[in-house]
């Protein structure tokens, strides 16, 4: 769709089933949109080792549509903002620990939610895959809205702090430390 434009599909299909959609279009030479669509249905299989206990499978099925708008102030700064909607099902077969938990917690199961997101991201490593120095800080808060859900739960947030540092140790070694 034009110069820096990206699209790109993914399927899964070993342990867990889904199909993803990704694409980013540049909107001149700092700001780009990116929207994004997958489905998938996740499979958690646990056994108690060697013994003939029957397979236990806890399923969650989702959908999501995301929506992101970004802005590259220089190398250095970048912030990004935007949205999306989640559709999601549980199976019906769960563990013990998963039943006592949503027991404790009755009202936090939400069929729908719509996150709204904005990052802002400080990089000064010295190339954007395998970097050999430099350091990287990413403030990320999310304000989650449930909708449509049973027992639904009022809107919370939540914060991320992402630090990661290259440091190097030979010509062509690094050392990479993240929290």
């Amino acid at each position: 769709t034009g110069t820096g434009s990206v699209m790109s599909m993914k399927a899964t299909t070993i342990n867990d089933f889904g199909l993803a959609w990704f694409y980013l279009q540049p909107l001149g030479p700092h700001a780009y949109l990116q929207l994004s669509a997958s489905a998938y249905l996740e499979q958690d299989f646990i056994t108690s080792g060697f013994s003939s206990r029957k397979i236990i499978a806890n399923k969650l099925a989702y959908t999501n549509v995301d929506f992101l708008w970004g802005i590259r102030f220089n190398k250095i700064h970048k912030l990004q903002a935007g949205g999306a909607i989640y559709w999601f099902s549980t199976g019906e077969i769960k563990t013990p620990e998963l039943e006592a938990q949503e027991a404790l917690y009755p009202d936090t199961t939400a069929a729908v939610a719509a996150p709204l997101n904005i990052r802002y991201t400080f990089s000064t490593f010295d190339a954007p895959t395998f970097p050999s120095k430099g350091f990287y800080v990413r403030l990320d808060t999310t304000g989650v809205f449930p909708i449509m859900g049973k027992n639904t739960p009022i809107a919370f947030n939540m914060t991320k702090v992402d630090f990661t540092a290259a440091i190097p140790v030979a010509p062509k070694f690094s050392l990479i430390v993240n929290t």
